[in-house]
Protein backbone atom coordinates (compact mmCIF):
# COMPACT_ATOMS: atom_id res chain seq x y z
CA UNK A 1 0.00 0.00 0.00
CA UNK A 2 2.68 2.70 0.98
CA UNK A 3 5.19 1.89 -2.00
CA UNK A 4 8.69 1.67 -0.11
CA UNK A 5 11.68 4.12 -1.34
CA UNK A 6 15.36 4.02 -1.18
CA UNK A 7 16.78 6.39 1.50
CA UNK A 8 18.61 7.71 -1.05
CA UNK A 9 15.81 8.94 -2.58
CA UNK A 10 15.37 12.46 -2.29
CA UNK A 11 11.58 12.53 -4.14
CA UNK A 12 10.60 10.57 -1.99
CA UNK A 13 7.34 12.00 -0.47
CA UNK A 14 7.45 11.54 3.43
CA UNK A 15 3.67 11.66 5.04
CA UNK A 16 3.10 12.75 8.78
CA UNK A 17 0.30 10.66 10.62
CA UNK A 18 -2.53 12.79 10.12
CA UNK A 19 -1.53 12.13 5.97
CA UNK A 20 -1.53 9.05 6.49
CA UNK A 21 -4.40 8.20 8.10
CA UNK A 22 -6.05 9.81 5.44
CA UNK A 23 -5.25 7.08 3.21
CA UNK A 24 -6.06 4.29 5.25
CA UNK A 25 -9.28 2.64 5.30
CA UNK A 26 -10.93 2.53 8.87
CA UNK A 27 -11.39 -1.26 10.03
CA UNK A 28 -13.70 -1.30 13.42
CA UNK A 29 -12.49 -4.64 15.39
CA UNK A 30 -13.78 -5.64 18.32
CA UNK A 31 -12.56 -5.46 21.79
CA UNK A 32 -13.83 -7.13 25.06
CA UNK A 33 -14.26 -4.36 28.09
CA UNK A 34 -11.70 -4.67 30.72
CA UNK A 35 -12.01 -3.04 34.41
CA UNK A 36 -9.32 -2.20 36.44
CA UNK A 37 -6.44 -3.07 33.91
CA UNK A 38 -3.75 -0.91 32.43
CA UNK A 39 -4.15 -2.31 29.21
CA UNK A 40 -5.20 -0.19 25.99
CA UNK A 41 -5.78 -0.77 22.10
CA UNK A 42 -2.94 0.33 20.38
CA UNK A 43 -2.82 2.53 17.67
CA UNK A 44 -1.09 4.72 15.03
CA UNK A 45 -0.64 7.59 17.47
CA UNK A 46 0.24 5.38 20.29
CA UNK A 47 3.02 4.07 18.57
CA UNK A 48 4.11 7.88 17.98
CA UNK A 49 4.45 8.58 20.78
CA UNK A 50 5.64 5.77 22.20
CA UNK A 51 8.93 5.70 19.26
CA UNK A 52 9.67 9.37 19.33
CA UNK A 53 13.04 8.93 17.93
CA UNK A 54 11.44 7.73 14.55
CA UNK A 55 8.33 8.12 13.11
CA UNK A 56 5.20 6.06 12.00
CA UNK A 57 5.96 6.49 8.08
CA UNK A 58 9.47 5.68 8.53
CA UNK A 59 8.09 2.28 10.43
CA UNK A 60 5.53 1.81 7.77
CA UNK A 61 8.34 2.29 5.20
CA UNK A 62 11.01 0.07 6.48
CA UNK A 63 8.27 -3.14 6.69
CA UNK A 64 8.53 -5.70 4.57
CA UNK A 65 6.08 -5.65 1.26
CA UNK A 66 4.19 -8.60 1.66
CA UNK A 67 2.85 -8.94 5.31
CA UNK A 68 -0.35 -10.55 5.85
CA UNK A 69 -1.99 -9.07 9.47
CA UNK A 70 -3.69 -12.40 9.97
CA UNK A 71 -1.12 -14.83 9.92
CA UNK A 72 -1.14 -17.71 12.33
CA UNK A 73 2.28 -16.16 13.74
CA UNK A 74 1.01 -13.02 14.47
CA UNK A 75 -2.47 -13.79 16.51
CA UNK A 76 -2.90 -11.23 19.50
CA UNK A 77 -4.05 -12.83 22.43
CA UNK A 78 -4.96 -11.21 26.25
CA UNK A 79 -7.58 -9.33 27.68
CA UNK A 80 -8.47 -7.07 24.86
CA UNK A 81 -8.58 -9.93 22.67
CA UNK A 82 -9.30 -12.92 24.18
CA UNK A 83 -9.55 -16.39 23.36
CA UNK A 84 -12.81 -17.80 22.41
CA UNK A 85 -12.15 -21.61 22.30
CA UNK A 86 -9.07 -23.81 22.14
CA UNK A 87 -6.51 -24.09 19.07
CA UNK A 88 -7.19 -26.67 16.64
CA UNK A 89 -3.82 -26.87 14.90
CA UNK A 90 -1.61 -29.94 15.75
CA UNK A 91 0.35 -30.18 18.78
CA UNK A 92 3.73 -31.43 19.67
CA UNK A 93 5.28 -32.86 22.36
CA UNK A 94 8.56 -31.73 22.69
CA UNK A 95 12.11 -30.57 24.08
CA UNK A 96 11.37 -30.74 28.21
CA UNK A 97 8.31 -32.82 27.76
CA UNK A 98 6.35 -29.77 26.89
CA UNK A 99 3.63 -29.20 24.13
CA UNK A 100 3.92 -26.37 21.99
CA UNK A 101 2.63 -25.95 17.98
CA UNK A 102 4.41 -28.56 15.57
CA UNK A 103 4.75 -26.51 12.96
CA UNK A 104 7.04 -24.19 15.29
CA UNK A 105 9.21 -27.30 16.60
CA UNK A 106 11.95 -27.05 14.09
CA UNK A 107 12.46 -23.29 15.68
CA UNK A 108 12.56 -24.12 18.99
CA UNK A 109 15.41 -27.05 18.48
CA UNK A 110 17.14 -24.39 16.93
CA UNK A 111 16.95 -22.23 19.47
CA UNK A 112 18.06 -24.70 22.54
CA UNK A 113 20.70 -26.35 20.21
CA UNK A 114 22.41 -22.48 20.01
CA UNK A 115 22.03 -22.29 23.76
CA UNK A 116 23.97 -25.66 24.19
CA UNK A 117 26.50 -24.53 21.80
CA UNK A 118 27.24 -21.21 23.83
CA UNK A 119 27.15 -24.00 27.09
CA UNK A 120 24.13 -22.64 28.47
CA UNK A 121 21.38 -25.40 29.93
CA UNK A 122 18.16 -23.97 29.31
CA UNK A 123 14.79 -25.56 30.03
CA UNK A 124 11.34 -24.98 28.72
CA UNK A 125 9.43 -25.04 32.05
CA UNK A 126 5.70 -23.96 30.11
CA UNK A 127 4.55 -24.07 26.73
CA UNK A 128 1.11 -24.55 25.45
CA UNK A 129 -2.18 -24.49 28.04
CA UNK A 130 -5.44 -25.40 26.91
CA UNK A 131 -8.03 -23.02 27.99
CA UNK A 132 -9.42 -25.14 31.09
CA UNK A 133 -5.75 -25.84 32.50
CA UNK A 134 -5.19 -21.92 32.31
CA UNK A 135 -8.60 -21.45 33.87
CA UNK A 136 -7.95 -23.97 36.98
CA UNK A 137 -4.52 -22.05 37.06
CA UNK A 138 -6.45 -18.81 37.33
CA UNK A 139 -8.86 -19.94 40.05
CA UNK A 140 -6.35 -21.75 41.95
CA UNK A 141 -4.98 -18.52 43.21
CA UNK A 142 -8.10 -16.74 43.18
CA UNK A 143 -8.54 -19.33 45.91
CA UNK A 144 -5.66 -18.75 48.11
CA UNK A 145 -6.35 -14.89 48.18
CA UNK A 146 -9.72 -15.59 49.18
CA UNK A 147 -8.92 -17.49 51.84
CA UNK A 148 -6.62 -14.98 53.15
CA UNK A 149 -9.70 -13.03 53.31
CA UNK A 150 -9.70 -10.94 50.67
CA UNK A 151 -12.96 -10.02 48.34
CA UNK A 152 -13.75 -11.67 45.10
CA UNK A 153 -12.90 -8.42 43.35
CA UNK A 154 -9.14 -8.31 45.89
CA UNK A 155 -8.81 -11.74 44.76
CA UNK A 156 -9.13 -11.35 40.89
CA UNK A 157 -7.19 -8.29 40.84
CA UNK A 158 -4.36 -9.94 42.77
CA UNK A 159 -4.78 -13.33 41.24
CA UNK A 160 -4.03 -11.40 37.43
CA UNK A 161 -0.76 -10.26 38.72
CA UNK A 162 0.51 -13.86 38.72
CA UNK A 163 -1.67 -15.38 36.11
CA UNK A 164 -3.83 -14.69 32.93
CA UNK A 165 -7.31 -14.61 33.55
CA UNK A 166 -9.38 -17.51 31.51
CA UNK A 167 -9.14 -17.25 27.62
CA UNK A 168 -6.27 -14.17 28.03
CA UNK A 169 -3.02 -16.07 28.06
CA UNK A 170 -1.06 -16.49 24.96
CA UNK A 171 -0.11 -19.90 26.01
CA UNK A 172 -3.11 -21.08 24.84
CA UNK A 173 -2.13 -20.84 21.20
CA UNK A 174 0.94 -23.24 21.56
CA UNK A 175 3.52 -20.34 20.51
CA UNK A 176 4.97 -18.93 23.34
CA UNK A 177 8.08 -20.56 26.09
CA UNK A 178 8.99 -19.84 28.98
CA UNK A 179 12.42 -20.57 29.26
CA UNK A 180 14.72 -20.29 32.51
CA UNK A 181 18.05 -22.29 33.47
CA UNK A 182 18.41 -25.61 34.38
CA UNK A 183 20.18 -24.54 37.74
CA UNK A 184 17.45 -21.76 38.27
CA UNK A 185 14.70 -24.42 37.87
CA UNK A 186 16.15 -26.81 40.33
CA UNK A 187 16.97 -23.93 43.01
CA UNK A 188 13.29 -23.30 42.74
CA UNK A 189 13.49 -19.90 42.10
CA UNK A 190 10.23 -19.42 40.03
CA UNK A 191 9.14 -17.17 37.50
CA UNK A 192 10.44 -13.60 38.60
CA UNK A 193 12.27 -10.61 37.31
CA UNK A 194 15.53 -11.04 38.59
CA UNK A 195 15.98 -13.89 36.30
CA UNK A 196 16.65 -10.79 33.61
CA UNK A 197 20.31 -10.25 35.63
CA UNK A 198 21.42 -13.58 34.03
CA UNK A 199 23.79 -14.19 31.34
CA UNK A 200 21.64 -16.73 29.81
CA UNK A 201 18.35 -14.59 30.04
CA UNK A 202 20.51 -12.14 28.57
CA UNK A 203 21.93 -14.39 25.69
CA UNK A 204 18.03 -15.46 24.69
CA UNK A 205 16.98 -11.75 24.39
CA UNK A 206 19.37 -10.92 22.17
CA UNK A 207 20.05 -14.02 19.57
CA UNK A 208 15.85 -15.10 20.28
CA UNK A 209 15.26 -13.34 16.64
CA UNK A 210 17.41 -15.29 14.87
CA UNK A 211 15.21 -18.30 15.59
CA UNK A 212 12.13 -16.67 14.99
CA UNK A 213 11.14 -15.48 18.74
CA UNK A 214 10.68 -12.29 20.43
CA UNK A 215 11.10 -11.60 24.44
CA UNK A 216 7.45 -10.42 24.24
CA UNK A 217 6.97 -8.73 27.47
CA UNK A 218 9.28 -5.84 27.83
CA UNK A 219 9.98 -3.67 30.93
CA UNK A 220 7.44 -0.05 30.50
CA UNK A 221 5.25 -1.86 27.64
CA UNK A 222 2.33 -2.98 30.15
CA UNK A 223 0.28 0.05 28.45
CA UNK A 224 0.23 -2.50 25.27
CA UNK A 225 0.85 -5.88 26.42
CA UNK A 226 -1.14 -6.08 29.20
CA UNK A 227 1.52 -7.88 31.33
CA UNK A 228 4.40 -7.12 33.50
CA UNK A 229 7.79 -7.12 32.14
CA UNK A 230 8.54 -11.30 31.99
CA UNK A 231 12.69 -12.12 31.02
CA UNK A 232 11.63 -15.54 31.00
CA UNK A 233 8.56 -15.39 28.48
CA UNK A 234 9.12 -16.21 24.58
CA UNK A 235 6.89 -15.83 21.65
CA UNK A 236 7.16 -17.43 18.44
CA UNK A 237 6.47 -14.60 15.10
CA UNK A 238 8.98 -16.00 12.49
CA UNK A 239 11.82 -14.51 11.69
CA UNK A 240 11.06 -11.68 9.76
CA UNK A 241 8.54 -10.38 12.19
CA UNK A 242 11.19 -10.89 15.17
CA UNK A 243 13.94 -8.83 13.28
CA UNK A 244 11.72 -6.26 12.52
CA UNK A 245 10.03 -6.00 16.08
CA UNK A 246 13.54 -6.26 17.74
CA UNK A 247 15.37 -3.90 15.32
CA UNK A 248 12.14 -1.56 16.20
CA UNK A 249 11.82 -1.82 20.06
CA UNK A 250 8.07 -3.12 19.30
CA UNK A 251 5.38 -4.79 20.98
CA UNK A 252 3.72 -7.15 19.08
CA UNK A 253 0.47 -5.39 19.24
CA UNK A 254 2.60 -2.45 17.66
CA UNK A 255 3.67 -4.50 14.79
CA UNK A 256 0.17 -6.05 13.95
CA UNK A 257 -1.08 -2.57 13.92
CA UNK A 258 1.74 -1.59 11.79
CA UNK A 259 0.97 -4.12 9.52
CA UNK A 260 -2.47 -3.35 8.92
CA UNK A 261 -1.57 -0.13 7.70
CA UNK A 262 0.76 -1.26 5.36
CA UNK A 263 -2.21 -3.32 4.19
CA UNK A 264 -4.31 -0.11 3.81
CA UNK A 265 -6.15 -0.30 6.88
CA UNK A 266 -6.03 1.83 10.11
CA UNK A 267 -7.52 -0.37 13.32
CA UNK A 268 -10.68 0.99 15.23
CA UNK A 269 -11.64 -0.21 18.33
CA UNK A 270 -15.73 -0.74 20.07
CA UNK A 271 -16.14 -2.75 22.82
CA UNK A 272 -18.43 -5.52 22.48
CA UNK A 273 -19.74 -6.89 26.00
CA UNK A 274 -19.99 -10.24 24.64
CA UNK A 275 -16.39 -10.44 24.71
CA UNK A 276 -15.64 -9.89 28.62
CA UNK A 277 -13.42 -11.84 30.48
CA UNK A 278 -15.48 -13.59 33.62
Amino acid sequence: FFAVHSPADSSAETLDLAKISEKLEKQEVSIASVEDTQIQPVTLESIQSNHPETSVWNLLQDLPEQVDPKDWKLQIVNELFPLKEDITSPLYVGIDGQTYDERIKESVQAFMDASEKENYKLKIVSAYRNLATQTANYQSYKQVYLQQGLSSEEAEKKAREYVAPPKTSEHSLGLALDIVTQQWDQGGKGLVEDFAETPEAQWMKTHAKDYGFILRYLKGREKETGYQFEPWHFRYVGKEAADYIDRHGLTLEEYVVLVYAKNGIELTYKVDEDLKVE
